[in-house]
This record gives C-alpha cells, structure tokens and sequence, in this order.
C-alpha cells in the first residue's frame, strides 16, 4: 500500500500546510474580537502548531500522543470558525483540509514509524490496535476535553477574563487526565528484539511478556479453535481486525489485569490484534520465527 511506504510524509505535508490553509477563515471569523482578545487568541494556535510541528517531526511514543491530540483541534476550531463566520466554500475547504490531514495522522502508517522514534537498538516496534469499544470512548472523551479547553480561550478571546479564567484552570486539568488515558494507547505493541518479541499492553497486563525465539513454535493469523481454548490468553477479543496468534512450545506465565482481581494464566497461545498484521509476520519472517 503506498501510504505504508510514504509513512510520516503525508502527515507532515498537511502540518506544514495547516496554517495557510486556516488563515483566511479565522481572519473573518476573528475580525471583531478585541485587539488583546485577538493577539490572545493568534498565539494560542501558533503555539499549539508550533507544538505539534515539533512533534510530528521528532518521532516519539510521546509525539504520538501530542499530535493525535492536537491534530482534531484542526478540525474542531476550524470548524468553531466557519460557523461564526458563516459557510462558504473558503470555510468549508479549510474544514476538509484539516479533516482530511487529521485523518493522515491516525493511520497505522503514521502510527508505525512514530513509535518506533523511541525504540532502542535493533528494536521494532509493532502497534497494537486498540478496544472495538475505546474507537468510540476515545474520540468523545476527545471532545469533551476540546470543548472545556476551547470555551476558556473564547471566553478570554472576548475579554471576560474571570469566567475565562476559571474554565481554563479546568481545562488544564481535564487536558491532563485525557492525555494520560491517550498515551496509554500510543505505548501498545509488540516489540520485536534478538531474542524474540515482547508483547507490551499494560491495558491488559500486569507485566510485559517476553516471547523467546526458541520456544515460539509459530506466529500466524488466530484461527477459532485458538480463542475458544479456555487457557487462551486472548488480548484481542474485543478488537476488530486481524488477529494474530503466537503459539508456544513450552507454557509461558502472564497476569491479566482485571478490575476486581488480576488473573495469572500459564498458556501456550497468545492472541493479539496489530495494527499492521502483514507486516508483523513479515518481521518475524525476518527474524527467523516460524509463520
């Protein structure tokens, strides 16, 4: 697929972009703020793009978090903008700009080569998709945050500075909790090192497990006898997409988080859903694991 191959390019194109492209619609859509309000409200999205520019541009777990983050707030104030300046086919291209780029930075393409930004060595890092579930958590608890952090800087914007105030000091607080739920999210993968793979999804386990090269018998794709074996310690239940399966010769011991009690399970089938399932199995083709 050739967005596999372009990786980071798309995604930072439409970042270089974004500024031009939003201009004209909050110049309108800001025309009769008051000078202060205005100048207030300039440096408060060139600092979120000059933040975002910096991550995109150095590769991290942690930039990964930051611009998925900051890539709908694109979309959401643009879209703030074109209705208080009213549609037209000025606001609406900047509405498809930002929506279109943001959707550029949620691929597992852009995702891949992100993570890997912070690995180690001859590591390689495989994303983990998340719950079918957080697909539609994650996005409205994403809004809520934008809304409280964007009604603060409007209510500054248009100088009533004690509501303003108020509302911002929330929304520092609301934007913290949302950026340690969504970081939580950008650190699971798999993690292929010389001596096997590490599955590294602390949403569902205690521990990281280590997978030795020796002992793995085969990594391919999960077919139903796999999950439906009680001592299947199957990660990706909840997950659409691709399941894959690493089945083992010897047993291995693994603790599954649970909300009332963890469970320790001894399995020899690990089930787990990455984001680029094809290109898993191609890296432990690679590094000698049977598929």
């Amino acid at each position: 697929m050739l967005l596999n191959h372009l990786g980071l390019l798309p995604a930072r194109i439409f970042w270089i972009i974004l500024p031009f492209a939003m201009w004209q619609t909050f110049a309108d859509a800001t025309a009769n703020l008051p000078a202060a309000g205005h100048l207030f409200l300039e440096i408060t999205l060139w600092g979120g793009w000059f933040l975002g520019l910096i991550a995109i541009l150095t590769p991290s777990a942690l930039s990964l978090t930051v611009i998925r983050m900051l890539a709908p707030v694109s979309v959401g104030s643009s879209a703030i903008a074109a209705y208080l300046q009213g549609a037209s086919n000025v606001s609406l291209l900047t509405v498809s700009v930002a929506l279109i780029g943001s959707v550029s930075i949620f691929l597992p393409s852009f995702g891949d080569p992100m993570i890997n930004g912070s690995a180690y060595g001859p590591e390689r890092r495989m994303a983990l998709r998340p719950p079918t579930i957080m697909m539609f958590v994650l996005p409205l608890l994403w809004l809520a945050a934008f809304l409280v952090v964007a009604s603060g800087v409007l209510l500054l914007a248009n100088d009533r500075r004690l509501f303003g105030a108020l509302i911002t000091v929330v929304s520092i607080g609301v934007g913290f909790l949302s950026f340690n739920v969504f970081h939580q999210f950008s650190r699971r993968w798999l993690v292929f090192v010389p001596a096997g793979f590490v599955v590294h999804d602390y949403l569902q386990l205690l521990d990281a497990v280590l997978l030795q090269r020796k002992n793995t018998l085969r990594l391919s794709p999960a077919a139903d006898e796999d999950a439906d074996k009680t001592q299947t310690a199957d990660l990706s239940r909840t997950t659409y997409g691709l399941a894959l399966a690493a089945h083992t010769k010897e047993n291995v011991e693994l603790t599954l988080r649970d909300r009332k009690q963890n469970k320790t399970l001894t399995t020899d089938t690990i089930i787990f859903t990455p984001t680029l399932p094809g290109k898993v199995i191609k890296e432990a083709q690679i590094r000698g694991i049977k598929t």
